[in-house]
């Protein structure tokens, strides 16, 4: 693979999986757009516990505030630290703050992560509502089902502060925020309905007209209008994977990396074998 001479520094969360590869979907979907527009860059892994930390040091700007006022870090983030040394490098936090950049900075008219405006609306703007429809219809059918499993491949010193983070988030301890044990009626209940929802969302990607379902009265419009642009083609805007490709593949990724054996036997067959396809194509894309 021949990559463009670029000098970024990633910053990524490790796991305890094999070669410590990260599962977070807001990284992951970073690293395929970067792995996509053949940029190259080097990665620094960070502990969950030492984000705050790694970031200060390194100047990276919050990307929100706590309850107190105080400011908030997160991973992904990057320092680009192409052209003259002369030039203060580039820092950025923030999944879709750090692709946008790349695709203003690195501009590849074959590759583009935002393509140009379409129908005389704001292509950018489009393209991260339906995405993050993707992210709010999908996201939170799994979150019960891998959790405990995304907890488990942490290594042992972000295991305490992942869990120490989510608990407070959600007000509840990591068993209370599980479907349950395998097997259990609650686990296949849970499973249940993230293939209801899954199926749902894989309806409206194909629908042309306003999608019945009252939860997907805002997501069927927009990618309806999307899709009757570029019906049959193999990503959701046309040929080539954009945006919303790449957040939808980063969540896909992250169930076949923590649950390949269940989780992901169950998601790829789902939709007529739609989602474990579209990993498929973006797996082959990058090779």
């Amino acid at each position: 693979m021949v990559r463009t001479a670029t000098d970024i520094l990633f910053f990524d969360l490790p796991t305890a999986l094999p070669g410590g590869i990260a599962i977070s979907p807001w990284t992951i979907r970073v690293k395929l757009a970067m792995d996509y527009k053949r940029l190259s860059y080097t990665v620094q892994n960070v502990e969950f516990g030492d984000i705050e930390r790694v970031c200060r040091e390194n100047n990276l700007p919050p990307t929100g505030t706590h309850p107190d006022g105080s400011p908030y870090f997160t991973l992904p983030a990057i320092i680009d630290r192409t052209g003259s040394p002369a030039v203060e490098p580039r820092r950025i936090s923030d999944s879709l703050k750090i692709m946008e950049y790349l695709d203003v900075t690195y501009l590849d008219s074959d590759k583009p992560i935002f393509p140009s405006i379409h129908d005389g609306v704001g292509f950018t703007s489009i393209h991260v509502l339906a995405s993050s429809k993707f992210g709010d219809a999908l996201y939170p059918s799994l979150r019960p089902l891998i959790m405990e499993k995304v907890y488990e491949v942490q290594t042992e010193k972000s295991k305490e502060p992942w869990r120490t983070r989510h608990e407070t988030l959600y007000k509840r301890t990591l068993a209370e925020l599980g479907a349950g044990p395998a097997g259990s009626d609650s686990r296949e209940k849970a499973w249940a309905e993230a293939e209801k929802m899954f199926e749902d969302v894989g309806k409206s990607m194909d629908v042309h007209e306003h999608d019945d379902n009252q939860r997907f009265t805002a997501l069927g419009p927009v990618i309806g209008r999307l899709v009757r642009a570029y019906q049959g083609h193999r990503w959701l805007m046309g040929d080539k994977p954009t945006y919303a490709d790449f957040v939808l593949v980063s969540f896909l990724g992250m169930v076949k990396l923590v649950d390949p054996e269940d989780g992901w036997v169950r998601i790829s067959s789902w939709s007529g074998g739609r989602w474990g396809r579209n990993v498929a194509e973006m797996e082959k894309l990058l090779r």
